[in-house]
């Protein structure tokens, strides 16, 4: 008989006062793994199956597979000038075919500037699509996989956790009434999670912050990416870091 979502439930915390929905993107691990973290790192490697996972409340000795990890990351060479190239690296486990390193192209991107913000964005949106690939149970009420987004970039975290609510409160402004920087993406991101959420593929989806010493292997990945991108033909102009 499969365990109740209830009794498999994994902690998460945010600053959102709607703490108990979906709307609370921010991963905060249990209290009560944070010791076990501290001595171990937030990322472990589960022996059978080479794929990532970090400690929950109900898992603490063991490998815990009810929360997946997608470590993704974006690297720019000449962000955002003229001759600018742009990767992403996603990856699910130590294998190789658990892991990806993308160029940025105009299929990826049509029309983007090449930037590093954009590429961790990228990043992210893409690691959805290959953990749903690999993990997805639509409408599948008795799995429950949460799916936790582990990047070393403030600007997905704190996007998604805490200025993209406020952003649809405001009709997708900024509280100066302007349009936010690289708002294509990140509406792209957020219908991305809730469409996955409200299907019933994953059951939660949340996005954690790590060193970039712990994501080494998406690091690595985007910057091998950038490297084998060509450069566009379109002269990119740089614009300010625009919160």
């Amino acid at each position: 008989m499969p365990t109740s979502r209830r009794q498999r439930g994994t902690r998460y915390e945010s600053s959102d006062s709607e703490s108990n929905n979906h709307t609370s993107r921010l991963y905060t691990p249990c209290p009560s793994v944070t010791g076990i973290i501290e001595v171990k790192g937030p990322i472990q490697t589960c022996e059978t199956c080479n794929r990532f996972c970090t400690p929950c409340c109900f898992h603490k000795d063991s490998t815990c597979h009810n929360c997946r990890i997608v470590c993704t990351d974006g690297a720019c060479s000449n962000n955002g000038k003229y001759g600018a190239t742009a990767g992403i690296g996603i990856a699910l486990g130590e294998a190789d075919d658990q892991q990806w390193s993308l160029p940025i192209d105009d299929n990826l991107d049509p029309g983007g500037r090449r930037t590093s913000q954009r590429a961790e964005l990228l990043a992210a949106i893409v690691g959805l699509d290959k953990v749903a690939e690999a993990d997805g149970h639509p409408d599948n009420d008795e799995e429950e996989c949460c799916v936790i987004i582990a990047t070393d970039s403030e600007y997905v975290v704190k996007g998604m956790s805490e200025w993209v609510p406020t952003w649809k409160a405001r009709g997708w402004r900024k509280s100066d009434g302007r349009r936010p920087s690289n708002l294509d993406l990140f509406r792209k991101l957020d219908e991305k999670v809730q469409t996955l959420e409200r299907q019933n593929v994953f059951e939660k989806i949340s996005f954690w912050r790590i060193s970039r010493d712990f994501n080494d292997v998406a690091d690595r990945l985007a910057k091998n990416g950038a490297r084998l991108a060509v450069v566009s033909e379109v002269e990119y102009a740089i614009s300010a870091f625009d919160f």
